[in-house]
């Protein structure tokens, strides 16, 4: 999973059977909540699903799954990572008609691939509140703290981790939501993963040793490759273990990929090589006794447990225990127990 960053797609707007469409999404969505309850939103899903808006998706996500990565098998379809329809908390709420204003928004759309869009469904958890109901793109973003990482707008390379045998370890909450959900870690999937991993080390090795090193090494990475945030991500583990001329690579990985380029480009010391070769050797090694997730989920209802006040958290005693409140989701539970004898 990479961050796509902007494109400037097509203006739906400017399309007037998508004028039309909205039109009558609008009339639907203005009912009142009892009116909407008897009738479903209808969306003309041939608008985004086929033709110049496809073509445009699937350009901007370079045909491949913007979740995953894997390799395009021709079986990707174009979705919306905000649902149209019946988004889905992690305790199981739904919300009818949220966010069927959003099905014509360019930058609601991406590729996903089936076993991705499976996991995915409606699941659109978020930290609190939605935001207002009908409210726009922009204000949705503003507004709202998604839980699920979004690939046009998250940096994704602070919440995974990607190993050398082709597992995804999740660094933080949202991290590791958006793993559960996409199940990022199905076996076919982790496999492939370390295949392309295996490939890219000795790749890396290879472009290490070479002239036009920084050619070599920035073909490595293209964003239209395989598996290129799990690329990114090992190349920013090895070099936050290695330093060039005493000195090491910090920021993010798109500026340290540009920085390392350039040292390639003007040609490694041999102790920098050898040390950078001796990097790549150690990795796989380190990843192999690393401690993996357990694939539960630190957080219930949008709150981290990490987070969560202990129901003991505000008990104070500078006396006999008289009175006790615990305070939980559901209601308030009190027990009160006898006076001490004087």
């Amino acid at each position: 999973m990479i961050r796509l960053g902007a494109f400037n797609g097509p203006n739906l707007a400017d399309d007037p059977r998508v004028r039309e469409a909205r039109r009558q999404l609008y009339d639907y969505l203005r009912r009142p909540p009892e009116e909407r309850a008897e009738r479903r939103v209808f969306i003309e899903e041939s608008l985004f699903f086929e033709g110049d808006v496809r073509d445009a998706v699937f350009n901007r996500c370079h045909g491949k799954c913007v979740f995953c990565e894997q390799p395009p098998s021709g079986r990707e379809v174009v979705d919306h990572f905000r649902p149209i329809r019946d988004a889905r908390a992690l305790n199981g709420k739904v919300e009818r008609d949220f966010y069927a204003w959003l099905a014509y928004e360019f930058d609601n759309l991406v590729v996903i691939c089936r076993e991705c869009a499976r996991g995915k469904g409606t699941m659109f958890p978020v930290f609190g509140e939605r935001a207002p109901y009908i409210a726009s793109l922009n204000e949705i973003r503003r507004l709202e703290k998604p839980i699920l990482l979004d690939p046009y707008r998250d940096q994704v390379d602070r919440h995974f981790d990607f190993l050398s045998d082709g597992w995804c370890e999740p660094l933080d909450v949202r991290g590791q939501v958006t793993v559960k959900i996409l199940d990022l870690n199905r076996d076919r999937l982790i496999h492939l993963r370390k295949l392309s991993i295996s490939k890219f080390f000795e790749e890396l090795q290879e472009a290490v040793g070479q002239s036009e090193r920084s050619l070599r090494i920035r073909g490595l990475f293209l964003p239209d490759r395989e598996f290129a945030g799990a690329r990114l991500s090992i190349l920013r583990r090895i070099l936050r273990g290695v330093t060039f001329s005493g000195r090491s690579l910090s920021g993010p990985i798109g500026a340290q990929l540009l920085r390392f380029e350039e040292l390639c480009e003007r040609g490694l010391s041999d102790n920098d090589r050898d040390r950078l070769l001796q990097r790549i050797k150690q990795l796989p090694i380190e990843d192999h006794a690393r401690e993996r997730s357990d694939g539960e989920l630190g957080i219930q209802d949008g709150v981290p447990k990490t987070d969560a006040i202990s129901p003991w958290a505000a008990v104070r005693r500078n006396g006999p225990l008289t009175f006790v409140a615990i305070n939980h989701f559901k209601g308030c539970l009190l027990y009160t127990s006898p006076s001490p004898r004087d």
